[in-house]
Formats: structure tokens, C-alpha cells, sequence
């Protein structure tokens, strides 16, 4: 796939995204703070959440634990404090292109593609519990703009339905697809063939070996798995785990 004037494909340099995610606690000031530090650091892009609390969240909703041992009493003032807008959003886009970055946003919500257009993203992505809602992203694939799709959390068959939407050929073929290509399918196939495939069916008679796996480990390795709670991303930690490795879980 391709961000901006970056070519990104198996055997290429590393694309290094810098998650700003809320981290800014809802100041510009600190979220060009940390533009700057993502800058410092060698990251090719800054990675950004757009979302409105009152679109977010249920009224069900309820803080985790540790929300609560930090203080915070209430979901909704909790999310609000951490909202960015279209202002705010457009002065960090062009504070990380000033600087060389590509931007990215995760978008959560339909009515905020709109919005989001208007500024010159180089790419989208989609949060994991997302690649179950067609909507969302048929209208991120509309913009014509590269698009990541966060698969952590999601099964098999979640998968295959996201990448029909997005009209890649099939899971295997592209988890992530970019404004009209869809990746090569050895560039999925090596991690959920890693994941013993996790129910999937192989693309005709091909398939991978271990040793063409994109994540083949010896014993006593350390490996972060993110989305590890379900899914592909539990059956990638708990393979790991049985082969030796030290995992760590994030969710």
C-alpha cells in the first residue's frame, strides 16, 4: 500500500505510526508536544482519534476500574475531556506535515467522515470493534484514501466480511487495503497461519510455513500482542505462548 509518497510492502523499511491516540488529554498544546516528540523519535506518521463522547458511548456506559482508582466519576465528563475538534485537528494536521508526517485518524463514528474529509488526512484507519460495521467503512473507502483496518480483536469470519465490503478477494488476500489495492496475500497469510488459521480456509492450494511466518520465534522470546482478548489476537498469544514465548497482553 502506499501513504502519500511512501511505499509500504513486505521487504521495505519499517513505517513506524506514532500513536498520539488521546494522550493529549484533550489539550492542542500538548498534542503538538507530542507531534514534536513523534518527530525527534524517527516516526514516519502521527496516528490521531476523532470521535464525539455523545456518539461514542451508551448510556450504559461505565468507567473501568482504573479510570475509577484515578479519580474520575463519570464516563461521559471523562471522554468529553479528551475531545478534539475540527480546529484543533486541522492545526495538528499541519503542524505534522510542516514536520515531514504523515497523519492518520481513526474515525468512530458515520457522521464524522464528513468532517474528517475536509482535512488533508493521509490516511484512515478503523478501531478493531469496527470491522463489524459496514457503514463506517464503506464511507472511509469512499474517500478514496488509504485505509487501515484493525483486525485484533475480531474472528474469522469478521474478517472475511470486512475485506468483501472493502471488495479485497478474501481475508487472506488483504486485512488492510489502500484506495484501491488490496495487499498481496502472503502479507496476511504468514500471521494466521501463525494462528494455527484460525478456522480460515488457504487461497487455492497455497499455503505458509512456519518458517515464512513474519513472526517465527524461539523459545524465551518476548512478543506484545495487541487485541488479545478475542479473536485472532487471543489465537496469536496463546500460539505463541505454547511455542515458548513470554507474552504480553494489551487489549
Amino acid at each position: 500500500m502506499r501513504i502519500g509518497e511512501r511505499e509500504i510492502q513486505l521487504g521495505s523499511e519499517p513505517y513506524i505510526i506514532a500513536e498520539l491516540g488521546v494522550n493529549h488529554d484533550g489539550s492542542l498544546s500538548r498534542a503538538l508536544e507530542l507531534v514534536e516528540a513523534a518527530h525527534h523519535a524517527g516516526a514516519d506518521a502521527v496516528k490521531l482519534q476523532w470521535f464525539e463522547t455523545d456518539r461514542l458511548l451508551s448510556s450504559a456506559a461505565r468507567l473501568a476500574q482504573y479510570q475509577q482508582q484515578a479519580g474520575a466519576d463519570d464516563p461521559f465528563a471523562l471522554l468529553r475531556g479528551l475531545e478534539l475538534g475540527p480546529h484543533e485537528m486541522q492545526t495538528i494536521v499541519e503542524s505534522a506535515h510542516g514536520l515531514g508526517l504523515h497523519t492518520i485518524v481513526t474515525v468512530f463514528s458515520l457522521e464524522l467522515v464528513g468532517p474528517a474529509d475536509r482535512l488533508p488526512w493521509d490516511a484512515y484507519k478503523v478501531a478493531s470493534p469496527d470491522v463489524i460495521n459496514r457503514p463506517l467503512i464503506e464511507r472511509l473507502m469512499s474517500t478514496g484514501k488509504p485505509l487501515l483496518v484493525s483486525t485484533g480483536a475480531a474472528d474469522a469470519q469478521e474478517i472475511q466480511s470486512a475485506t468483501q465490503w472493502m471488495g479485497a478477494p478474501s481475508p487472506i488476500g488483504a486485512a488492510t487495503r489502500a484506495g484501491g489495492s488490496p495487499l498481496p496475500w502472503r502479507a496476511g497469510l504468514g500471521l494466521l497461519n501463525l494462528a494455527g488459521n484460525h478456522g480460515q480456509k488457504k487461497e487455492g492450494n497455497m499455503s505458509v510455513s512456519d518458517s515464512e511466518s513474519p513472526l517465527a520465534l524461539r523459545a524465551g522470546d518476548t512478543v506484545a500482542v495487541t487485541g488479545a482478548a478475542r479473536g485472532i489476537g487471543r489465537a496469536i498469544a496463546c500460539t505463541l505462548a505454547a511455542r515458548g514465548a513470554r507474552v504480553a497482553v494489551l487489549d
